[in-house]
């Protein structure tokens, strides 16, 4: 969804693409209850959008991380190299 996402004239796409992604993310909500690696995916993928520099081309834009799924999965340890049980 955020792939296809054009940014309208004379909008900032920090801010659309934001109040863009907010019926979404409500749907999501009210779908389930909200679970912390849900509410956590949700924040981090807003400050992405927030950090965006204005004067970035939206070609590069792309570019930036949008996945927090992505980011966590290549944070998460090896199996069996967890904290001791």
């Amino acid at each position: 969804m955020i792939q296809d996402y054009i940014t309208p004239e004379n909008l900032t796409l920090a801010r659309d693409l934001t109040h863009y992604l907010s019926p979404q993310i409500s749907y999501l909500v009210s779908a389930r209850p909200m679970a912390v690696g849900m509410g956590n995916a949700i924040r981090e993928l807003k400050t992405n959008i927030s950090v965006v520099s204005i004067d970035m081309p939206e070609q590069d834009v792309r570019l930036v991380p949008s996945d927090p799924l992505s980011s966590a999965k290549a944070d998460e340890l090896p199996p069996g190299q967890g904290p001791p049980m």
